[in-house]
């Protein structure tokens, strides 16, 4: 549920906060998540391509006007998945990516995309309401969200 909640999330930041749409990038990026897809299916294993076409799909993307998040997920549904053991492509680059993007990555973005400035007065800022609202938010909402709609899925025999 939390990938879907992420992917859904993505999807609106992608087509919502797009403000205008220059067709021929989309038209470049889209030919290129294509290959990408080609080469997946032609069972290319090496990483290599994937990761140059997925730089230049990111590029193209960013400059169509649909913000460029949307490029990871496209580039995930490229990238050979094989059986998922750990000796699959997929496997090898999310054990790479692992611990830069949670330790480092997303700390940043996570604190870069909440616009909050961070000056002496720190302490000030997590007793604001929206500091509140967020860490209840992810704290408390999140996890009852969960359990509550798991709980309905099991009750409605989902």
């Amino acid at each position: 549920m939390a990938v879907i909640d992420d992917l859904g999330a993505i999807v609106v930041i992608a087509f919502f906060y797009t403000k205008t749409l220059l067709l021929d990038n989309l038209f470049i990026a889209v030919s290129i998540f294509i290959v990408l897809l080609v080469l997946n299916r032609l069972k290319v294993k090496n990483l290599i391509p994937y990761l140059i076409g997925g730089i230049l799909m990111w590029y193209f993307m960013l400059h169509s006007g649909i913000h460029a998040t949307i490029t990871g997920v496209l580039l995930d549904f490229a990238i050979p998945f094989g059986n998922g053991n750990k000796k699959s492509v997929s496997y090898q680059l999310q054990h790479f990516l692992h611990k830069p993007v949670a330790f480092f990555i997303l700390p940043v973005f996570a604190l870069a995309n909440t616009v909050i400035v961070i000056n002496s007065g720190f302490s000030s800022i997590l007793a604001q309401h929206y500091s509140l609202g967020i860490g209840l938010g992810l704290v408390v909402g999140k996890p009852l969200g969960i359990a509550l709609f798991s709980l309905a899925a099991i009750g409605f025999g989902i």
